[in-house]
């Protein structure tokens, strides 16, 4: 069915039936409506009044599964928050398991040398502004478009372009 996913598809359905009668009517100039009272005048010798009992349960179960479709999508919802959360920490901990990586290095070279060069000591400021910059565009995203890290981990793409929303 093409309307599967169409918000008000029985509302779409209904109008479609709703035509048809109209287009019944015009074309062999029946009223149907006509035929539904002289139905419901036949059978209302048989004490039909407690179809009426019928109708507003179906109505109540209406409002109740339209209910549980609001707490569906919330839940959804819910779930999708819950998972740009778990994105968002993996990212985090990824940059700033890397940074703590490098350092490790640097660490042992100045324990061997028992002293920093002065391009360790340049490389120790580049690797602490580019993770502080990195954290910065973490903080700035504003969609979050997954990319895949090692082992199969998904995190945020923090390094996406500002400009093209998704």
């Amino acid at each position: 069915m093409p309307f599967n996913n169409f918000r008000f598809r029985i509302t779409l359905y209904l109008a479609v039936i709703g035509l048809l009668v109209v287009g019944f009517h015009i074309i062999f100039d029946v009223d149907i409506f006509e035929k539904f009272v002289a139905l419901i005048h036949r059978y209302e010798a048989y004490e039909v009044d407690e179809l009426v009992i019928v109708f507003p349960l179906i109505l109540i179960g209406l409002i109740i599964d339209g209910l549980n479709e609001k707490n569906r999508k919330e839940h959804e919802i819910e779930l999708q928050r819950l998972k740009a959360l778990k994105s968002t920490m993996t990212t985090v901990h990824d940059i700033s398991n890397n940074f703590l990586n490098n350092m490790q290095y640097f660490i042992m070279e100045a324990r061997e040398n028992k002293q920093l060069k002065d391009e360790s000591i340049e490389t120790i400021n580049t690797l602490i502004f580019d993770t502080a910059e990195e954290l910065k565009l973490l903080g700035q995203v504003n969609h979050t478009k997954e990319q895949e890290y090692s082992a199969g981990i998904s995190g945020i793409d923090y390094k996406q372009k500002k400009d093209k929303p998704e």
